[in-house]
């Protein structure tokens, strides 16, 4: 098979490392990949997983940029005939049909849906109905959500976000011990684009409530800036690294993990601290709760007191959350990119059957 997935950018970011090791597995499996995405700091990855690389325009709100957008895919599908087109999220999956529609004969769709606001639900699901195709949802809880906004059941199935972990060499370890720790204090550790879907400004609030802890953050995006400023001004132990390739690295010295955001989906950033062995706080929206156990304290968006609660309880007892923790990730050892890939391709071969059998209809 030929597959095109195609993303708004190809940047650090939870979709896009599942693209990448999506594109990776299918090229181990023999089949062919490429990928469409505007211009980021994973681009070379996307070679490097032994695909091809689109460039897209910048992905932007406006007519002309959708319009750009869609003629650039045009192109990329014209270029690279994929039998199966797979989209990651929703306002792509409208360019991206739209392009696709131009063109014969017609090509399978699959969309993963890695979750919307609240407030969005209904729209993607509308959106999604006209597009057509298969829908991925990355964990039961959306998928459920999706159906409930609208989105036929026979159009959803549920295919998890996974991850790898690589073993993380000692001397990098130790270096990053002597960068990131203090003696004597503990080390919570966040990962996340700065923008409003974090909230980060919540764990600013929570941080100074929670004593011998400093916190670090890994993410780039347009609020890095003011929260950098706004923990400075305030004196409050949080620092901001911006986007950084060693976040595994990162997770394995730290001692907690912790996560503020508003709405989620399945965040890989979640699954790569479940798997490194980490406890954690995080808010329990969306699909966060399908995947946690004993070892994380769930506590609702928005509420920095129930975030520095939870952390003190975890850090009060933090050897016992550690044995909670690494029990998960013995447990998630079976566990990896290579099932999901494999459920990606029988997704495949369901969406390119029934766009056959759509062609041969009279």
């Amino acid at each position: 098979m030929r597959i095109l997935q195609v993303i708004a950018y190809i940047d650090r970011g939870g979709a896009e490392r599942v693209a990448l090791q999506l594109a990776a597995g299918l090229v181990a499996a023999h089949h062919e990949a490429a990928i469409a995405a505007g211009h980021g700091a994973w681009e070379d990855r996307v070679v490097e997983a032994g695909a091809r690389y689109f460039p897209l325009p910048d992905h932007a709100a406006s007519m002309p940029a959708f319009v750009a957008e869609t003629r650039a895919l045009r192109h990329a599908i014209a270029a690279f005939r994929p039998d199966v087109l797979h989209t990651h999220n929703v306002a792509v999956t409208v360019s991206t049909a739209l392009a696709a529609r131009t063109l014969r004969p017609r090509v399978a769709m699959v969309t993963t849906f890695h979750g919307v606001p609240p407030e969005r639900y209904r729209l993607a699901a509308r959106l999604l109905a006209v597009a057509g195709g298969r829908v991925a949802a990355c964990s039961q809880t959306v998928g459920d959500q999706l159906i409930k906004a609208g989105l036929p059941g026979r159009r959803v199935e549920v295919i998890p976000n996974s991850t790898g972990v690589p073993a993380v060499a000692p001397e990098t370890a130790a270096a990053l011990r002597r960068e990131l720790r203090t003696p004597g204090r503990y080390l919570v550790v966040g990962v996340g684009r700065a923008v409003e879907q974090k909230a980060w400004q919540v764990l600013l609030d929570a941080a100074v409530q929670v004593p011998d802890t400093d916190f670090v953050i890994v993410g780039d995006g347009p609020l890095l800036h003011s929260l950098s400023r706004d923990a400075y001004d305030r004196g409050v132990p949080v620092r901001f690294l911006g986007g950084r390739d060693d976040v595994p690295a990162i997770l394995e010295i730290a001692d907690c993990f912790v996560s503020t955001s508003v709405w989620e989906g399945l965040p890989v950033s979640l699954l790569e601290a479940l798997h490194a062995g980490l406890p954690g706080v995080v808010t329990g929206v969306d699909g966060v709760p399908d995947i946690v156990g004993p070892s994380f304290v769930l506590v609702p968006p928005q509420a920095p007191d129930r975030v520095a609660a939870g952390l003190r309880t975890v850090l009060a007892d933090i050897t016992r959350y550690r044995d909670l923790a690494g029990a998960t990730a013995a447990s998630l050892r079976s566990e990896g990119p290579e099932q999901m890939v494999a459920a990606y391709a029988r997704l495949y071969d369901g969406a390119l059957a029934s766009a056959r059998r759509a062609r041969s209809t009279p």
